[in-house]
């Protein structure tokens, strides 16, 4: 603190305006106050007059004491109850040596080795029962795509339609003049039949009960003279009627083509018409026999086919090809012919 107070007297005379070299006083310094070599140099008092910053203080923990108290004896935590999270339960050995159902998911494991709480690495299959098996799951694709089977609802009949030509050659009039003759050959035939189920056992075994019409035109001709047509006009319509029982080689719903035979009895009606009035009508007893196939269309787009079953319950639609003869019982009235015919048929 001298030191100081020394420095700063020192630097405020010449700023006075003192002279050191003719001073207006005698300074008196007392020779006792600094002892000789002891007296500090310019630098050194500066030197001095700036303190250090004080290094890092580090406190060095009290020790520990030799016996530490008891730890407080606190109530254990009381844990939360775990809710019950949708986990698929896994097979025990015994399920996995079961027989796999038919509405079971196969699911590969991850292929990790990287230990999982609930899977272990494996190279087998693990076979694990999915939710959504109760309602039809069958498979899941790559995509994530569920793949459901569904029902079909049930089936008990069904209804055809099928188109071709009529041609009965041995059909003349009672003055010998043939069909063919008259109305120039074939004519259009159209013919439905419904179908009840009677059984599916071994194959589908069906009762068919139909009817149909032809429809032909065309000119009379002279007694004297059949090359000379006349000017009237006539119309032939024929109703083939038929009752017969069908059975298909049928096996599997999935099937995509599936022959058939068919076999009965019928009578075919006849109204013929002529522009003067005159009408003729008479009929004949027939048998028939049949054989065709059907062609599953629904098997081709199954989505539709399951959509037509959802909203309107049609189970299958097929298109239908098939030969058909007739055979007359009434040499009078020869109705007997052979047609190629084709059509659709659609079961519900």
């Amino acid at each position: 603190m001298k030191l100081i107070i020394v420095l700063a007297i020192a630097l405020l005379v010449p700023s006075l305006g003192y002279s050191q070299d003719e001073p207006d006083f005698d300074l008196e310094i007392e020779s006792n106050f600094f002892d000789g070599d002891d007296l500090p140099s310019d630098d050194e008092m500066i030197d001095d007059a700036f303190v250090d910053e004080p290094e890092d203080i580090v406190d060095t923990p009290p020790p520990l004491p030799e016996q530490l108290p008891p730890p407080m004896d606190f109530p254990p935590p009381q844990q939360a109850e775990q809710q019950p999270r949708n986990e698929i339960p896994l097979p025990t050995e015994q399920d996995l040596d079961d027989e796999l159902p038919e509405n079971e998911v196969i699911v590969d494991r991850p292929k990790t080795t990287v230990p999982m709480p609930h899977l272990q690495p494996s190279q087998k299959r693990r076979y694990i029962r999915h939710p959504y098996s109760e309602k039809g799951l069958t498979r899941i694709t790559s995509d994530g795509d569920y793949v459901y089977s569904v029902k079909k609802s049930p089936q008990k009949s069904a209804v055809s339609v099928r188109f071709g030509m009529y041609e009965p050659t041995n059909l003349t009039s009672d003055n010998g003049q043939t069909f063919e003759n008259i109305y120039g050959g074939s004519s259009i035939f159209i013919n439905g039949d419904y179908e009840w189920r009677l059984s599916q056992k071994f194959g589908y075994l069906g009762l068919k009960l139909g009817t149909g019409i032809s429809f032909a035109e065309g000119n009379g001709v002279f007694e004297n003279d059949p090359t000379l047509e006349a000017k009237e006009s006539y119309q032939l319509f024929i109703f083939p009627n038929q009752l017969t029982l069908a059975y298909q080689f049928r096996y599997s719903e999935s099937q995509w083509v599936i022959p058939y035979i068919e076999g009965g009895g019928g009578y075919f009606g006849l109204l013929e018409l002529r522009d003067d009035g005159d009408v003729a009508f008479g009929g004949a007893a027939v048998g028939v026999g049949a054989a065709g196939g059907m062609f599953n269309l629904a098997s081709l787009t199954p989505d539709a086919g399951r959509g037509l079953d959802r909203d309107y319950g049609i189970n299958n639609i097929f298109l239908t090809v098939e030969f058909r003869g007739i055979f007359s019982f009434n040499q009078a009235l020869d109705v007997s012919a052979n047609i190629v015919n084709a059509g659709f048929r659609v079961e519900y």
